[in-house]
């Protein structure tokens, strides 16, 4: 059975809808309708990143990625209010909702386009419109443009509703609770399912130690944006190694693991530091050799060359690294995580 207004209206402090920054609050007398809820289209989204070569095959038997996680494929791009989204005939582009929400155990969710926007030719959501009880966070919708004109949509333009559906009674084990909740704290954005393995793996690896049951959840809750599959693997060597079990809390596995994790981006860093020096260093040699046997206006030029290869290399020095969870990035994470928390 749907939720009507006046039973929405009655429940809403339980589905804690909040905007997200930069977007208008969340207005209930205009964005709840007879038996539903508009929902707007946050100012985040992703597009492919353009590649030159042709487009990279992704089979769906294959759980662990190693060349592959999703964010890795997707340039992520952030409007302002006033600005539009713009979307050419046959294009595709991963959205989401602006406003963040939670569904309590005894309630399930459908989300629907629009009818107005469908007779355009604009579809918000490819399949994926079912919500789990427990689940919270940005519904993921998927733009996709089947009309010959280009389309220009405007940041927070109601583009979809929210039905809520009353179960006869509150699940059993509802989406918070499940091994598999990789959409927990759903950012929106490109898929994770590669994640439902690796995840698995980690939980099995914390029961296998003498950690809190909890740890899986504190690991879940501050990772959940974590997008990089090679340091989710490492995570779960880390723990699965036996001398690694003597923790007590979440945060003290990953303050070792980040400590772990720092050595390799240093090591990394005084890699890139020798090679892109010696790529400098060489270069301007070749050219500085160069310099003595051609004309004038070509000294010139190489010098040039030679000066920018050399700005190039320096630019690159100490750029941050974003495959290891470093302990500076760690801080970053808590940050945000004690955030949401207090603004939840």
């Amino acid at each position: 059975m749907y939720l009507t207004d006046r039973q929405i209206r009655e429940r809403l402090p339980a589905f804690n809808f909040t905007a997200e920054d930069g977007a208008p609050a969340f207005d209930p007398d205009t964005q709840i309708g007879p038996c539903s809820i508009d929902l707007r289209l946050s100012l985040v989204y992703w597009t492919p990143k353009r590649s030159p070569r042709r487009r990279p095959v992704i089979d769906l038997e294959q759980s662990r990625l190693m060349e592959l996680s999703p964010y890795r494929g997707w340039d992520r791009h952030r409007l302002k209010l006033g600005e539009k989204l713009t979307l050419k005939p046959g294009e595709m582009v991963l959205g989401r909702i602006s406003e963040t929400f939670s569904l309590p155990p005894d309630c399930a969710g459908a989300i629907e386009g629009r009818s107005s926007y469908a007779r355009l030719g604009l579809s918000v959501h490819a399949s994926g419109g079912f919500i789990n009880p427990g689940w919270r966070g940005h519904m993921p919708l998927t733009l996709i443009n089947h009309s010959p004109n280009t389309i220009r949509i405007p940041v927070c333009t109601p583009l979809c509703q929210l039905m809520i559906v009353a179960l006869g009674e509150p699940s059993e084990a509802d989406y918070a609770a499940r091994t598999d909740r990789k959409y927990l704290n759903d950012i929106g954005g490109p898929s994770y399912w590669w994640r439902d393995k690796l995840l698995r793996e980690i939980r099995e690896a914390v029961s296998n130690t003498n950690l809190p049951k909890n740890v899986f959840d504190e690991l879940d809750e501050l990772l959940v944006s974590w997008d990089d599959v090679e340091v989710l693997e490492r995570l779960e060597e880390f723990v699965s190694d036996a001398k690694h079990g003597g923790f007590g809390n979440a945060d003290e596995l990953l303050d070792a693991f980040s400590k772990v994790e720092d050595r390799k981006d240093a090591s990394a860093k005084r890699i890139d530091f020798a090679g892109q020096w010696s790529w400098a260093l060489l270069s301007s040699i070749a050219i500085g050799v160069a310099l003595f046997s051609v004309p004038g206006a070509v000294k010139v030029l190489l010098g040039m060359v030679a000066a920018l290869s050399i700005v190039v290399a320096l630019a690159s020095i100490g750029r941050s690294r974003p495959d290891y969870l470093t302990t500076t990035r760690l801080m970053t994470l808590r940050s945000r995580r004690d955030s949401s928390r207090l603004n939840p």
